[in-house]
């Protein structure tokens, strides 16, 4: 029932059924999917297949869905595999299982807080110019589009002239949302980049609204939702036994049996760096 009616160059559903898994963990569409199946060694390694597969037409993965919801086959796979590891004493109903987690490095850079006002500046003034470059050009002086065009750094700088640099790129970030709120197109103020900017200033400076003194928030302020990069502002600063990094921290759930030798991962999941590890078991992240 799971193979198609017209028996044209058939796929094996057992592919299928795992690059349809592949592509929900990666968020690729059919079309990139099936290119990957043919081209990414690590996914012919997962589907053990040889390295001269040429794969299949993207449509097929759309088809099989079809089929899968036409005859009910939705969980076959998954039920059978479930099926497999409870007959080899791997998994047992009701079973105890224990969760721990390790840290996984973000791609970026460790910023310090000006350094942070300056790049999420840049990235927000290019993402803009490139969505409304009329509007950019009416609005955005040239001396504040030179000041923040190119990436900088602060380590040659003092700590006073990192103050005084700090005080001006809060000003000059008010400044911009300011003209960002008052007339930019909507295109523009739905822009991640946009909301980056904000979360950043909010978090980073505050405007007295009687004198609008632009203040630098002093201590910094601590969080699980402080963004430490515009580049990838889910990335988290975290700290576990002694081991600081920004990225994410990877959850990993397995079988905790005390009569068997080998132990089998439940549950692999990808959480913010600084989530606490009781914090994924209330979720319920760890199956029953």
């Amino acid at each position: 029932m799971l193979f198609p009616a017209t028996n044209n160059g058939p796929v094996c559903p057992i592919i299928l059924s795992l690059i349809i898994v592949f592509q929900f963990l990666e968020n690729a569409p059919d079309r990139v999917a099936a290119q990957w199946a043919v081209t990414r060694i690590d996914w012919k390694y997962a589907l053990h297949l040889p390295l001269t597969w040429l794969g299949f037409n993207f449509s097929d993965l759309s088809n099989f869905r079809t089929r899968l919801l036409e005859h009910g086959a939705e969980r076959l796979v998954f039920d059978k595999v479930l099926a497999w590891v409870r007959s080899c004493g791997f998994l047992q109903k009701h079973g105890k299982q224990r969760s721990d987690s390790t840290h996984v490095l973000g791609y970026v850079e460790c910023l310090s807080r000006l350094e942070l006002a300056w790049e999420t500046l840049r990235v927000a003034l290019r993402t803009i110019q490139a969505v409304a470059p009329e509007w950019y050009e009416a609005i955005i002086p040239a001396a504040f589009h030179n000041a923040y065009v190119e990436r900088r750094n602060d380590w040659r700088l003092s700590k006073e002239e990192v103050k005084v640099e700090m005080q001006k790129a809060g000003r000059d970030g008010f400044w911009l949302l300011d003209h960002l709120d008052d007339s930019a197109p909507e295109s523009v103020l739905a822009l991640a980049e946009v909301a980056t900017l904000r979360t950043v200033w909010e978090q980073q400076f505050e405007r007295r609204r009687d004198t609008k003194k632009i203040i630098v928030r002093q201590p910094p302020i601590k969080g699980k939702d402080v963004i430490v990069s515009p580049h990838d502002p889910e990335a988290r600063w975290a700290e576990k036994r002694g081991r600081e990094w920004i990225g994410y921290k990877l959850q990993a759930t397995e079988t905790a049996e005390d009569d068997v030798q080998v132990q089998f991962l439940t549950d692999v999941d990808a959480v913010a760096a600084n989530d606490d590890d009781s914090e994924a078991v209330e979720r319920g992240q760890m199956p029953t």
